[in-house]
């Protein structure tokens, strides 16, 4: 949140991005639901038949034979068979049916992947890029006015700031108030005001803050420092409404994994009449691909569970995937930390000097060696890559002299 929110209606550089990323998504899941309506298609036309077992007046058990499923049923087969979730509720009597569904169940397990980790793949850049645009937004701000961020804001530029980017009073907002509504009604009266006014109030804002926020008694505040402004000293509500924000990823899938799993459980009650543990029963093994609660042959039963498979099965992998990528990215940092703290072997040393003919067979290094020997040691980078870099900046360096000119590799904003 924070600084992300700097940007106004008018200063999204990141839309235009973000809906490119989505066209990918976009055309995935219509693969998908052509995927379905074929093997709907197929499955209405390839009139397989079964067994229907009714009670006649005389009390007995008689056994008739229906060929051709209605299109509900067509649906329902053509999600539960594709996800591999098998209720066992319609039997496939026709070979060119079960042949069809060798290749359904192969190319759905495809595409509901694929839609999937596209959309676990947009969620995590989208994530990481409200954090770039944040620190690009600041040091555009630091260029206009011609100031280090990385240093430090003085006062007077934090205020240039603050009235310039009415977004970011309100974090100052939320460090002194504790009521939300508060903030709401200060806050529209700062972008209310005339410009002398709003120096004023900016001024009087960051007073009322300089003895809550420890970064802004030394008198200067880096970019670091106004990235992390909205974690410091909040209320409860507010902490609870900035963790929700920065791990929105995660708390939306669940979120919407128990809503589902609530869906579930109240058809079972309601419509089919199971009992709590059975409705439970049948969300969870649904969506889990288990199908170990199947849905009475009746037309609303069969668009039910064919509709809330389709959108559950996917949920919930994405739930599990949150899950997981959240243990594993705790490991990661442990592991990060071992890395970081352990010596460099003598491999990774004599590679540095070998692509740094400068500094080969010297009892030192600097510091771009220093950071190369790291991200090797970190894995983050392999050989090839900075070998690769390395020769790019030779190509850049026309002159030989160590340098390049900065407006050769930055793009202008």
């Amino acid at each position: 949140r924070g600084l992300g929110r700097l940007l106004g209606p008018r200063l999204r550089p990141g839309r235009v991005e973000a809906m490119a990323g989505m066209r990918p998504l976009i055309i995935c899941v219509l693969v998908v639901f052509v995927w379905l309506l074929i093997g709907t298609i197929v499955y209405k036309v390839a009139d397989n038949c079964s067994t229907d077992t009714s009670c006649s007046a005389t009390g007995q058990l008689v056994e008739t034979e229906v060929c051709g499923w209605t299109f509900g049923e067509s649906y329902y087969y053509s999600v539960q068979t594709g996800l591999s979730i098998g209720f066992g509720l319609l039997p496939e009597t026709e070979p060119g049916s079960r042949l069809y569904t060798v290749f359904h169940i192969l190319a759905g397990s495809s595409f509901i992947g694929g839609a999937l980790a596209l959309f676990v793949t947009l969620a995590i850049t989208r994530h990481r890029a409200r954090h770039d645009r944040t620190e690009k937004l600041l040091t555009q701000y630091c260029q206009k006015v011609h100031v280090d961020g990385y240093k430090g804001f003085t006062l007077e530029e934090l205020r240039g700031l603050v009235r310039t980017h009415p977004r970011f009073y309100r974090d100052m907002l939320e460090l002194v108030e504790d009521d939300p509504n508060v903030v709401e009604r200060r806050l529209a009266e700062f972008k209310a005001m005339k410009p002398g006014e709003k120096n004023k109030a900016a001024d009087d804002l960051i007073t009322e803050a300089h003895g809550k926020v420890d970064s802004l008694k030394g008198g200067r505040l880096t970019i670091d420092d106004l990235e992390n402004l909205n974690k410091q000293e909040r209320k409860l509500s507010f902490k609870v409404k900035s963790y929700v924000i920065e791990n929105w990823s995660f708390v939306l899938v669940w979120s919407l994994w128990f809503f589902w799993m609530l869906i579930g459980t109240i058809y079972g009650l309601v419509a089919e009449k199971w009992t709590f543990i059975q409705s439970v029963y049948f969300a969870v093994s649904t969506c889990s691909t288990a199908g170990l609660q199947g849905v009475t042959r009746e037309s609303f039963a069969v668009l039910f569970a064919g509709t809330y498979s389709l959108v559950g099965v996917p949920l919930h992998a994405a739930a599990l995937g949150t899950f997981a990528n959240l243990i594993v990215d705790r490991y990661n940092s442990k592991v990060f930390d071992e890395k970081l703290a352990a010596k460099v072997e003598t491999a990774e040393i004599t590679f540095v000097e070998h692509i740094n003919e400068n500094h080969a067979g010297k009892d030192f290094i600097d510091q771009t060696e220093f950071i190369e020997v790291q991200l090797l040691k970190l894995g983050k980078v392999d050989r090839d890559l900075l070998k690769q870099l390395r020769d790019q900046f030779k190509d850049l360096d026309k002159e030989g002299s160590g340098m390049v000119k900065k407006d050769i590799v930055i793009e202008t904003d």
